[in-house]
């Protein structure tokens, strides 16, 4: 009996691997008062990454390998009517903790799409989502308090997660790995984002130390 994954379970994986950079792609913060901790990913398209810590710096930096990525939108894919999004969320997988798949969400006209896709990602999956799992829920809906991207940087700040998600294990080596492979792929699915770093009450090293 073959032991191969069936071709869309392999295609999945790739799609995975692939968007989720995490903490192989971290570099300094990168703003000026605000440099302790390593927050920031950039965008790799088309490419797997193996982690390469080079000395001295505290900046990693990456080795590609083949692999696929998932399609990308624009954040102003609804400026003439609604537009289809995701929203990544975790997926059981022994082997991956930081396996997600995307789960469509509508952007209605008018609306931001990368702020739309993030007010989602924080509340969680919905009764549609099967198979989908993720530390956001009802009690972190709002819990962004803006996504600004300016010059292909997107800078998400949170309200004060840590009390909610902390508990809940998103401070664990798999926890953290999940944690940040669903904000990854919620913003890298956007053709518009380079660089993406997460804050906390505006504080890059907030977030980068918890």
């Amino acid at each position: 009996m073959s032991s191969q994954l069936p071709v869309e379970a392999q295609q999945l994986k790739l799609v995975v691997v692939a968007l989720l950079t995490t903490a192989a792609l971290a570099v300094s913060c990168g703003s000026s008062g605000d440099t302790a901790a390593t927050s920031t990913s950039t965008r790799v398209d088309d490419t797997t990454t193996q982690p390469s810590t080079t000395g001295g710096t505290g900046t990693d930096t990456t080795t590609p390998t083949t692999g696929t990525t998932a399609s990308s939108h624009s954040s102003s894919d609804n400026a003439d009517g609604e537009a289809t999004i995701e929203v990544f969320f975790n997926i059981d997988d022994p082997d991956e903790c930081a396996a997600v798949e995307g789960y469509p969400r509508t952007a209605p006209f008018g609306v931001n799409a990368i702020d739309h896709a993030f007010d989602q990602l924080v509340s969680g999956p919905t009764a549609d989502d099967t198979g989908a799992s993720s530390f956001f829920s009802s009690d972190t809906k709002a819990m962004v308090r803006s996504a600004t991207l300016t010059d292909g940087q997107l800078v998400v700040d949170f309200a004060d997660v840590r009390s909610v998600l902390g508990p809940a294990g998103a401070t664990t080596s798999c926890g953290s790995a999940a944690l940040l492979a669903q904000l990854n792929a919620t913003a890298f699915q956007f053709e518009e984002v380079d660089a993406v770093r997460y804050e906390i009450n505006g504080s890059c090293t907030v977030f980068g130390q918890w």
